[in-house]
């Protein structure tokens, strides 16, 4: 029986479990009948406020999907902020359920109106498609029916700033010599800039001449290691081969005083990764080599590409080596010409 007297107070005391929770306290009667309603009526609130607790609202939304599935993921800073940019906006107490295409329209609306770039919020978009389906698949919890194509808003054409071969030599020679390693990486591998300055020793393998990392989304990316990066590379003595490849220690000075020394405008380090892609086509790499080189998930991303076109088989990563040492070799030419 959950009703029980406590010495030294006249009224009757309930305790009972609802969900695992122990609820306690005094009924404020003398007289057991009257206790009984007392209890019934706590038993009844307890059983409501749980099931107002297990109701899908916007916070328990993004709570889930951030500990069961983004936590460890290395974005999951990023995905974290999204997150809280949806509940701050659409409500955290909100039920899925009242979330309607004319609800995510408002909140596109409300962060361009923040400043925020189309393509920065599609991404916030797509994190709250993403959240409901895990939630829908996972938990079974019920989830709205959403025009999601519809309401992805057009984005602009991506960048595609690459860099000239006589912008390259320019830059090369302007970069302190610790940075030449990392350009050189960056224009012959296509990596991105994270996973360059993060790479460390673990992750190449000079005999293989392959470069292993964890690229966008998580995904394991092997790259090749061409002469040039791989004469770069070996000038680090093999007992020196541990922890990170890279001097990174005041990379962007060091990356903005080269520009500066190259006279080169308009130029962001991701263009390397453009200018990549960019060398590989104008030598003739298929597009679904580049798309593969560059470690992206969808065709459509490396098309913007597309407008050069192939000629041959070689890989990404050949084409880029051979244009580079076919221009080192004529510059070469140039120079003993001139002496």
């Amino acid at each position: 029986m959950s009703l029980y007297r406590r010495e030294g107070s006249p009224y009757w005391w309930f305790s009972f479990s609802i969900d695992g929770q122990r609820f306690r306290g005094s009924t404020g009667e003398t007289g057991k009948r009257e206790a009984l309603k007392v209890e019934d009526d706590h038993k009844l609130a307890a059983r409501k406020r749980g099931k107002r607790k297990k109701e899908w609202t916007v916070h328990r939304l993004c709570q889930i999907y951030y500990d069961e599935h983004a936590k460890d993921l290395s974005s999951s800073a990023t995905i974290l902020n999204q997150l809280g940019k949806l509940e701050d906006y659409i409500g955290k107490d909100r039920k899925l359920g009242s979330i309607t295409n004319s609800t995510v329209m408002d909140y596109r609306a409300r962060r361009r109106g923040d400043g925020l770039q189309q393509h920065s919020v599609n991404r916030e978009v797509t994190i709250l498609r993403a959240a409901l389906r895990y939630v829908a698949k996972v938990h079974n919890a019920p989830i709205p029916d959403l025009a999601w194509d519809a309401l992805k808003t057009k984005e602009p054409p991506g960048r595609t700033r690459f860099l000239t071969f006589e912008e390259w030599d320019s830059l090369l020679a302007a970069a302190e010599p610790s940075l030449k390693p990392i350009l050189i990486c960056a224009v012959t591998t296509g990596l991105r800039k994270r996973n360059i300055l993060d790479l460390d020793w673990s992750q190449v393998f000079l005999g293989a001449k392959r470069i292993q990392v964890v690229a966008k989304g998580d995904k394991n990316h092997e790259v090749r290691i061409q002469p040039q990066l791989l004469a770069a590379l070996s000038t680090t003595a093999i007992d020196q081969r541990r922890g990170r490849v890279f001097d990174i220690t005041n990379f962007e000075k060091r990356w903005k005083a080269a520009l500066k020394a190259a006279k080169l405008e308009n130029v962001r380090f991701h263009d390397l990764r453009h200018t990549f892609a960019s060398w590989a086509r104008q030598n003739g790499a298929d597009i679904a080599d580049v798309k593969d080189a560059l470690g992206h998930s969808d065709i459509s991303m490396t098309m913007r590409y597309a407008h050069i076109k192939p000629d041959a088989a070689d890989t990404a990563f050949d084409r880029v080596s051979a244009a580079l040492s076919s221009h080192s070799a004529s510059q070469r030419r140039k120079k003993r010409q001139k002496s």
